[in-house]
């Protein structure tokens, strides 16, 4: 009867071992590594070589008579026995078997082993097995697996082990719903730039551990990649998801310290489900980033639910963030200047430089595109674009035309390191005077790397350009920034200017900010000027500097008067 083989998982890979010669003392040690046994049909030890001996942990001649079968571990005996039985009843038969093998000590090893019938061989008469101990071979193996399953940074699942939890859990025969809350850490970026690489992956590894210390024990959490880390839960329901994610955010709300910084971290979060969706897995990961994006825009420290609806909105901003960047490759962005004016004489003291997009469809202005350049990473090179605009135009005209320019400074790019030294070589390379141009910041800016931005700020001032602090009483740092930052002008945002002439509150707010200027040495703008009764109040409030639609809306530099 040919012989027969049986192949186990785990050892396509290992061939069976050649059969020895039938004097197990003599011949045996040329296979090294392999152990050696001669057992009865009975299943009881007839011989055992030296290397069977250390591997079961025996004295030579103390395993003869004794059952193998004690020692397979229990929970590959009944598949051992049954191996053993077919090829104890046909001779010449032989297969491979892998399992545990326990040695008298208590050693568990795992052990590859062939198993060859030689009943009819006089010098065998019996079960000739040859085992090799692969038990380092399945460590690492074991560990290897685990390693490609395993984030480094943060010792969670990675992106392969998340995808092999959720395609088990969208096949699980009870078909119940699940849950994904997809977390992505804001304004991490700036992290990275203010304070170093290192520091942003000390400061995920704290985030993550964080969120496990809140997940309960049958939730999946993994990193992504990034800053993005996801729980999967076994939740029916997005108001279960939403919970979930409420204390997520509760646990992320103390204070962390990174690298000798003090930070206050929050995290926007998408979660959807199974039960408002398809049960497909790409759908599931979608559904939780497009909700997580969605969130992202409403601001920072947001949780927000899939809604079908988002998917056609992510779908439009895609197609945005693709015509932003080739309008910025193409020179497409524009930029146009609205007058500050003196409150007493009314004359152009200054103006405020703003972006435009022109497109065939109409002029579009920032805030239909500013807050995709922001998410997108694409605010940088924009900024850069614009930054080479105004100083074009500052080195074309004269100060008759344009005596000072404000350009506005994104939080982003304030967070650089480089942003002074960026903004000064731009300048001096076209010869501009430093005290033609001056930026302008607002007061959420001014709560980032409070450190880094005060650098920025002070290397700008100390080289002649001057601070605007834009927005002014809209924000939680008013009189701070004011005292901490280096700002020569502050400008009420106009939601206040709107009331000066029906609220005695807005008025109030309007004399107390200018009593400050005129303390502190301040310029003080009354943004949003729309009516002559508005500019007389404001004027009368204290404002040294009015603008607003009433002195002209922005306009391109060809249509600017000389002064």
């Amino acid at each position: 009867m040919p012989a027969q083989s049986l192949t186990f998982s785990s050892q396509s890979d290992h061939p069976m071992p050649p059969s020895p010669s039938p004097n197990l003392d003599r011949d045996y040690s040329a296979h090294l590594g392999e152990a050696h046994l001669v057992v009865g049909v009975d299943g009881r030890i007839l011989k055992s070589d030296p290397a069977a001996d250390e591997m079961l942990e025996a004295e030579s001649g103390s395993l003869i008579s004794r059952p193998i079968s004690l020692r397979i571990h229990p929970k590959d005996r009944r598949r051992f026995a049954l191996e053993w039985q077919r090829i104890a009843s046909t001779p010449s038969s032989s297969t491979r078997f892998s399992g545990s093998f326990w040695g008298l000590g208590g050693t568990i090893r795992e052990v590859h082993c062939s198993l060859e019938n030689r009943i009819d061989d006089p010098a065998i008469a019996g079960i000739l097995v040859n085992a090799r101990d692969a038990s380092d071979q399945i460590r690492l193996v074991a560990a290897l697996h685990a390693q490609a399953r395993t984030d480094a940074l943060t010792g969670l699942p990675n992106r392969l082990a998340f995808e092999e939890h959720l395609a088990g859990a969208l096949a699980s025969p009870t078909e119940s719903p699940v849950s994904l809350a997809m977390i992505d850490i804001d304004h991490f970026k700036l992290v990275n730039d203010s304070l170093g690489h290192r520091a942003g992956d000390d400061l995920i590894r704290e985030v993550a551990v964080r969120i496990r210390n809140v997940a309960r024990g049958n939730d999946v959490v993994a990193r992504l990649g990034g800053d993005e880390i996801v729980v999967l839960s076994p939740l029916t329901d997005l108001d279960s998801a939403e919970m979930l994610a409420a204390r997520i955010q509760a646990a992320l709300r103390a204070p962390l310290s990174i690298s000798g910084t003090e930070l206050h971290v929050t995290a926007s979060i998408g979660v959807a489900c199974t039960a408002n969706s398809t049960s497909l897995q790409d759908d599931l990961l979608r559904n939780a980033d497009v909700a997580m994006y969605a969130a992202k825009r409403q601001g920072p420290g947001v949780v927000a639910r899939y809604d079908a609806r988002m998917v056609a909105e992510a779908t439009d901003r895609l197609a945005l963030q693709s015509e932003m960047h080739r309008a910025i490759n193409q020179n497409e962005f524009a930029v146009h200047y609205q007058p500050i004016v003196l409150a007493e004489t009314r004359k152009v003291a200054s103006y405020e430089a703003l972006v435009r997009w022109p497109r065939a469809d109409g002029m579009v202005l920032p805030e239909g595109f500013i807050p995709t350049a922001e998410s997108s990473g694409l605010i940088h090179d924009l900024g850069d674009r614009v930054l080479e605009l105004i100083v074009a135009d500052l080195a074309a005209t004269t100060f008759k035309v344009l005596p000072r320019v404000w350009m506005n400074l994104s939080g982003q790019a304030l967070m650089r390191r480089n942003c002074a030294s960026r903004i000064l070589a731009a300048v001096g390379e076209h010869g501009v005077a430093l005290d033609r141009l001056g930026v302008e910041v607002t007061e959420s800016v001014l709560m980032g790397d409070v450190a880094l931005v005060e650098r920025n700020l002070t290397q700008l001032r100390d080289h002649g350009m001057s601070v605007s602090l834009d927005d002014y009483g809209t924000g939680w740092a008013s009189l701070s920034a004011i005292k901490r930052f280096p700002i020569d002008v502050v400008k009420i945002d106009r939601t206040f200017t709107a009331g000066l002439t029906t609220n005695a509150l807005d008025r109030a707010i309007v004399r107390g900010v200018a009593e400050i200027g005129r303390v502190l040495r301040l310029e003080v703008v009354a943004e949003g000027v729309e009516t002559d009764e508005q500019a007389w109040i404001a004027q009368d409030l204290g404002c040294t500097e009015l603008q607003g639609y009433r002195y002209g809306a922005a306009a391109p530099l060809s249509t600017l008067p000389s002064l």
